[in-house]
């Protein structure tokens, strides 16, 4: 069975599983590939992975173009690229637009944590009612480095966009950085660990 699921119609998930795997690893979608639907997607069971591309809607996202809106209610614990939403962005659309929604506590063990997407190879398109976590909540979201509120780290080849990330959802949330792979504690941002741009 093929880890990618990919969808051009409108669909509707909600997710009470309780993941326990390596890579790959999403509470509706291990990696979600050219997707343009209007999609509602729910997340509520735990996600531990042991390896990388870690998210409690999708670990990898491939060649996005779709807009609806997907929330995380649960725990999420991973090695490497652990978003909250989604692991790891390979190309998101500058049509697509995701309301983005967690409300789960996030560890990685390793780099690349945030509270919505991991890593991102592109620049991030959010709805307006994306969030991270809810004002005077008590979220944590806990990494050894490149650490961000909505994402972990950002490579983004502008071209003709003019944004790394369009309409930046609220984030509240307990950011930590504690010394695990690296021991450096380094790149933790309240928005970003880092950006490449």
């Amino acid at each position: 069975m093929s880890k990618s699921l990919e969808a051009r119609v409108s669909a509707s998930f909600i997710s009470y599983a309780h993941l326990n795997a390596n890579n790959y690893v999403g509470g509706v979608a291990g990696q979600l590939e050219n997707m343009n639907a209007d999609a509602i997607f729910t997340n509520r069971g735990p996600i531990n992975s042991k390896g990388g591309e870690c998210g409690g809607i999708v670990g990898r996202g491939v060649a996005l173009t779709c807009k609806g809106t997907w929330t995380n209610e649960a725990t999420i614990v991973g090695a490497t690229k652990v978003g909250g939403v989604i692991g790891y962005v390979d190309k998101m659309d500058s049509q697509c637009e995701i309301n983005m929604i967690n409300d789960g506590s996030i560890k990685a063990t390793g780099f690349y944590l945030g509270g919505l997407v991991g890593r991102s190879s592109s620049p991030l398109r959010f709805g307006t009612d994306s969030r991270v976590s809810q004002e005077g909540g008590s979220m944590k979201i806990e990494g050894d480095s490149y650490i961000g509120g909505i994402v972990g780290r950002i490579e983004a080849d502008l071209g003709s966009t003019s944004y790394v990330i369009n309409k930046q959802p609220a984030v509240y949330a307990n950011i930590y950085a504690k010394p695990g792979l690296s021991g450096e504690r380094g790149f933790v941002g309240g928005i970003c660990g880092y950006i490449y741009a």
